[in-house]
């Protein structure tokens, strides 16, 4: 092969200038300080903070119905037991149980050899923290389903109480169920925000809103002005409002 260099007239090129030559990246909202475009992270994290409030929220669902479908139908020493509990549990803010168990396993990686990465982190310490509301609502609505006629017709065909309670009388009480889940979603999108701002939650450099608005914080605090980066706090509440809103 021959080492002559090649060289092309500049009539050749496309454009006539070096601004056409070059194509300019368009950042709308701007960059981070470490030059990442601010609406690409703003977008990917929307998708990182959904999952975590509707999986949470899952998890909160299980350990609530559960718990409540078994006080509100069996009654007598089963509900003290469990309203002493939820009343115990209740009686702490739900953000002070969602850092103290985040702060739990956060040390903890291998539970039952299921390995814990922050993503699952952060489901369970906000989903074990958030499940009261929803079983004293399932307590309350098993307390007068419980009286049916239907329930007593499964009595007399013999069905076990586990049937009665999941297959027939829980049915009968996801309506206020799915309005209360839908506001938990909220709530824990709040809550996941809250840990991540804490270092507690969704760890860097994944662009969860909380982290999000940790950064905006601090350039605000550097620079002493607001801009397009104050989008990730205005966002995380609009979309909160606009979960409820389903509800």
């Amino acid at each position: 092969m021959s080492d002559q260099t090649k060289t092309l007239a500049l009539q050749e090129l496309w454009g006539t200038s070096e601004k056409e030559w070059h194509g300019e990246p368009v950042y709308y909202l701007g960059t981070d300080n470490f030059g990442r475009d601010v609406l690409s992270r703003l977008i990917y994290g929307a998708r990182i903070s959904l999952m975590v409030g509707v999986v949470s929220q899952i998890i909160a669902l299980a350990i609530g119905i559960f718990l409540g479908a078994l006080a509100g139908y069996f009654r007598g020493w089963v509900d003290n037991v469990i309203l002493w509990f939820i009343n115990v549990v209740w009686s702490f803010p739900t953000i002070l149980l969602a850092i103290l168990f985040s702060s739990v396993l956060k040390s903890t990686h291998d539970v039952f050899g299921f390995e814990l990465n922050a993503f699952w982190q952060t489901f369970i310490a906000i989903g074990i923290s958030s499940w009261v509301d929803i079983a004293r609502i399932v307590r309350g609505q098993f307390f007068s389903l419980r009286e049916m006629e239907y329930v007593e017709a499964t009595r007399a065909l013999g069905y076990g109480s586990m049937r009665t309670i999941f297959k027939h009388i829980l049915p009968n009480a996801f309506g206020p169920i799915i309005v209360l889940a839908t506001a938990g979603i909220a709530s824990s999108i709040i809550t996941e925000a809250g840990l991540s701002f804490l270092g507690l939650g969704i760890q860097k450099p994944e662009p969860s809103w909380g982290i999000l608005i940790f950064r905006r914080l601090w350039i605000y605090r550097r620079r002493n002005k607001l801009g397009f980066n104050d989008l990730p706090k205005y966002c995380n509440r609009s979309r909160c409002l606009w979960v409820q809103s389903l509800g």
